[in-house]
């Protein structure tokens, strides 16, 4: 952030290639940043990375928050939903009674390229919330996909960081259907004002869409992260 008494001098420009240079001088071949495209001062920002030989800054995760209670709204037929999934051949189990190490069994099936890195975005962090982190299964018992879930206790607030599931089964509407019991259960443990982030990357575009035109409307709050970055 540069002061506004102070903007449009080349500060902005300095604090970036002091960053560049002294991350190439440790070592660093690449540099990457991430930002809301709700941050005051967004446009300008983009232009500066551009300017300074960035990339253009493209949309690569969005985010939407409200209150869990307003999921009735938006999954009107979630118990259809939830029971044809389930005739399919859907299986759904919290981390906490899975009798397993679901992480272990994340990282093997990205070690084995069944699913794209940034599908472990949280997996060690400590706030992991094993009652509403899933995994998703189909009839043979083979995986299919995950949901990690995070609690902040700080804002008193769940968040769904990623939620996975492999092509073959996206348009089956199998994570859509993972999404409503984890706000259900939500609700249920903690009441429907709880507040809850769900989030999709561009890496799941049709996931993408169901946020963006069947969460949103019902949001307190929806924004999108774009990302750029630089070889340094």
């Amino acid at each position: 952030m540069v002061a506004k008494s102070h903007r449009r001098s080349g500060t902005g420009r300095a604090l970036l290639h002091a960053i560049e240079t002294r991350l190439k001088e440790g070592g660093a071949r690449t540099v990457a940043v991430q930002f809301s495209d709700r941050l005051p001062g967004g446009s300008a920002f983009a232009a500066l990375l551009v300017v300074a030989g960035w990339t253009t800054p493209e949309p690569e995760r969005i985010r939407i928050l409200g209150r869990v209670g307003r999921t009735g709204d938006v999954f009107r037929d979630r118990e259809g939903l939830v029971q044809r999934a389930l005739r399919d051949g859907l299986s759904i189990t919290s981390w906490r009674d899975h009798g397993g190490d679901p992480r272990s069994l994340i990282l093997r099936e990205i070690e084995a390229r069944k699913a794209p890195d940034w599908t472990q975005i949280g997996l060690f962090d400590d706030t992991v919330d094993p009652d509403f982190s899933m995994v998703l299964t189909d009839r043979a018992g083979k995986v299919v996909g995950w949901v990690i879930c995070q609690f902040h206790a700080g804002v008193r607030r769940w968040g769904f960081p990623v939620g996975w599931i492999h092509e073959e089964h996206q348009k089956r509407g199998w994570l859509l259907v993972a999404y409503a019991l984890g706000a259900h259960r939500i609700e249920q443990l903690q009441g429907p004002d709880a507040i809850a982030v769900f989030e999709s990357s561009s890496g799941l575009p049709m996931m993408w869409r169901v946020l963006e035109h069947r969460f949103a409307p019902y949001a307190d709050h929806v924004d999108r992260l774009l990302a750029s970055e630089k070889h340094l």
